[in-house]
């Protein structure tokens, strides 16, 4: 929970959070009314992947809608200290989160790392797919959407989706090999005009 007060009106406030080595790992939006306090939720997940999609248009007579967003998720950060930066009419405010590990898991921060690192590079086919699906035409929207679709499956399994939870656990190897899969044939598709 981000917490913050302006003191003077801006049209929206903008929270930047980025990790030690600088990378942007999500940007929030929130409100620029002065002189009241502010809360943001940061789900302490990177932006997500573009959706691919509507959600799905489940009978809502019969069930009650989703109390949260089951669109796609971004990969959860691993343990560490992440910068925080407020920006809002021209004014600039800093400060850091401690983001801790889950005491219960029996995963080192070698293993959490490790474990960001491939869904980063998963979000990457993400959106890169998601993407050549957007602009495929012909042929080639077949085995590009195969890929998204494939990327998309591997990457709920760790982020969660729906009411289905995710895991923190690293990938095994065969989820790498698939990665590794999705990669390539990512590559052949985009050589392809």
């Amino acid at each position: 929970i981000l917490d913050y007060s302006l003191a003077a009106a801006a049209r929206s406030a903008t929270l930047t959070i980025a990790d030690s080595a600088g990378p942007v790992g999500r940007t929030l939006k929130g409100p620029g009314s002065a002189g009241v306090v502010h809360r943001v939720v940061w789900d302490l997940r990177h932006t997500p992947p573009p959706a691919t999609g509507p959600e799905p248009d489940y009978n809502l007579q019969a069930l009650p809608r989703a109390p949260h967003p089951t669109a796609p998720q971004g990969p959860f950060v691993s343990p560490g200290t992440y910068r925080v930066t407020l920006t809002a009419g021209g004014a600039t405010a800093r400060g850091t989160v401690v983001v801790k590990p889950e005491p219960e898991m029996p995963v080192t921060l070698a293993q959490y790392r490790a474990r960001e690192a491939f869904l980063l590079d998963l979000l990457d086919v993400q959106r890169k797919s998601a993407a050549l699906v957007q602009r495929a035409q012909g042929p080639l929207r077949g085995p590009a959407r195969r890929v998204e679709m494939r990327a998309y499956g591997l990457a709920s399994a760790f982020n969660g989706r729906g009411a289905v939870q995710g895991t923190l656990y690293p990938p095994t190897a065969a989820q790498r090999r698939e990665l590794a899969a999705l990669k390539q044939q990512l590559a052949g598709l985009e050589a392809n005009p």
